[in-house]
């Protein structure tokens, strides 16, 4: 099935084309399905293990087979937001999960989460999450823009997926599950419908809080095993995994929610609770005979992210037991919102399928299954001793004849190196003291850190110098996720199988521009598409909300 591929500024462009094409055209209902940290690879491999909604999309869908992002800093925001959008993340100011900006008044470097307000809340001191950092609209900002009528509901397990994939209007209803009360929540920057407030009221009220221990047990056990399961492909065996993984909730099946020393709340958003709480609520805003959503006439948008899988594999690994299990669970939810469609919508629904991200295998468990392989970790968490922003800031220290305790670079959150303002050069075997600038530390930064990191390092990418770059893919890459101001001043760029991580032996993440990242699925299903596949090599996940 063919369809127009758009990229960027041209967004509004192509919805709005869409929007002015005759009604009995246009589905009722349009969907967006994603799965946190879901690689093409991974869902492929699995593949035989899926008897539900995974294997309707995949038997019954239009599959971009080699459906990839072109961007560094392959996380959750940003993901999510150029779901939203169809935009890359210099666009939609989405540039990673977490960035620092220089704050105006103090002339200082602030931390900034991608749905913090722009302005604390007086009475707490504390941001609150909303759409405040996103630059453009949503394909549901489009959709109520060029209907008023529509409506927009999107639910995950993270405020981000949910904001992001939401957009900026203020009568979407977003609703994320909050750890800290363990109740479905939204932002002060969204006023959704009564209908949809009473319905989270409800659920939370009977569903929700204590109630989830009654439902869900002390423990997650891991599914029981189809017949033939031998001769389906296997993860890793636990005990190959065991030293290499962080025991969020403790290692091996069965896994007790209470060991976990962050909490319930914690304890129930690492593990497939939250894509079943997630589900639930999808599907009770289908079923509502208040909203009707699809049943009114006009275009309407319903976003569900699943986010189980990515906080599994972060612990456990994406080739880990539990990912396996998290999957064919989430199998079983996404069947819940198809059936919902056939029964509620039948032939006027359809559903782009992605994810924001993929996922790296852990390193030093491919190094002890095949000794040649390269890669590696940059921990940068501060509760390290000896992180990679320690060892670069006393290199350059040296270099530059910095005072002691000085800090030149913020490496953190994501590829980007943001320089501090402030730093100043004491007098001595370098000179007379003096301000340093950032033409200072751009000349010493890429010879410390390939000084220090040159196996885990392929390169250094100095904003500064970007009209200079080398018109190759990498720089495509890195200019789609720059947006001034956000993304610091310089990109790392690391070797293939190399994490930054937090922690120094155990556990996975994401975030680069190898292939297990960003190539991830792309799926049509429903109205107007039929059952097939594609091998475009230009396909993107920026493709699915201008599709």
């Amino acid at each position: 099935m063919p369809f127009r591929r758009i990229l960027l500024g041209t967004i509004p462009v192509v919805l709005l084309l869409a929007a002015s094409s005759p009604a009995a055209e246009r589905p009722s209902l349009a969907v967006i399905i994603a799965i946190d940290g879901l690689s093409t690879e991974q869902l492929l491999k699995y593949r035989p293990w899926y008897g539900a909604g995974l294997k309707r999309l995949l038997d019954e869908g239009h599959i971009e087979t080699r459906s990839r992002y072109r961007h560094i800093n392959t996380e959750t925001g940003p993901g999510h937001a150029s779901l939203g959008t169809g935009a890359t993340p210099r666009v939609t100011g989405i540039v990673a999960n977490n960035w620092l900006e220089l704050d105006p008044q103090t002339q200082k470097l602030r931390a900034v989460y991608c749905t913090d307000s722009l302005q604390p809340d007086p009475a707490t001191g504390r941001a609150l999450p909303g759409p405040y950092r996103l630059e453009v609209d949503t394909l549901g900002d489009r959709l109520v823009a060029s209907s008023p009528l529509a409506r927009v509901f999107t639910v995950s397990a993270k405020d981000r997926s949910a904001i992001l994939m939401a957009g900026r209007s203020r009568p979407h209803a977003a609703y994320w599950f909050d750890r800290p009360t363990l109740r479905f929540a939204t932002s002060p920057a969204y006023a959704p419908g009564a209908d949809a407030a009473a319905i989270v009221e409800a659920y939370n009220a009977r569903n929700m809080g204590d109630h989830l221990g009654r439902r869900f047990g002390r423990e997650w056990v891991k599914l029981s095993l189809p017949e033939g399961a031998d001769k389906l492909p296997q993860p890793v065996p636990p005990r190959q995994l065991g030293d290499f993984q962080i025991p969020a909730n403790g290692l091996f099946f069965p896994h007790p929610y209470a060991v976990n020393p962050r909490g319930m709340g914690e304890a129930y958003y690492g593990s497939p609770v939250v894509d079943e709480l997630t589900a639930d609520l999808a599907v009770l805003f289908l079923e509502s005979p208040e909203i009707r959503l699809g049943r009114r006439g006009v275009t309407d948008l319903l976003a569900v992210s699943f986010s189980a899988h990515d906080s599994v594999a972060h612990n456990y690994g994406m080739e880990s037991e539990e990912t396996l299990d998290t999957l064919r669970r989430v199998d079983a939810q996404i069947a819940r919102l198809l059936n919902a469609f056939d029964r509620l919508l039948p032939g006027k629904v359809v559903v782009g399928f992605s994810a924001d991200h993929g996922f790296s295998a852990i390193p030093e468990v491919s190094r002890r299954q095949e000794p040649g392989v390269v890669g590696g970790r940059l921990v940068t968490w501060p509760r390290t001793l000896n992180n990679v922003p320690d060892r670069t800031n006393r290199m350059l220290r040296d270099d530059l004849c910095l005072g002691s305790g000085q800090a030149p670079v913020h490496i953190g959150d994501g590829w980007i190196v943001t320089y501090n303002p402030g730093i100043t050069r004491i007098e001595g075997s370098c000179g007379p003291a003096r301000p340093m600038t950032k033409a200072d530390i751009d000349r010493a930064l890429p010879r410390v850190l390939m000084t220090l990191f040159k196996e885990e390092i392929q390169e250094v990418r100095l904003n500064s110098q970007m009209p200079s770059w080398p018109k190759d893919d990498l720089t495509t890459f890195l200019q789609n996720d720059f947006y001034e101001g956000r993304s610091g001043d310089a990109f790392i760029v690391p070797r293939r199988r190399v994490l930054q991580h937090w922690d120094a032996g155990r556990g996975s993440g994401h975030g680069t521009t190898h292939d297990y990242d960003t190539t991830v699925p792309l799926i049509f299903w429903g109205a107007g598409f039929k059952t097939g596949s594609s091998v475009v090599d230009d396909a993107t996940p920026y493709d699915l909300a201008v599709t």
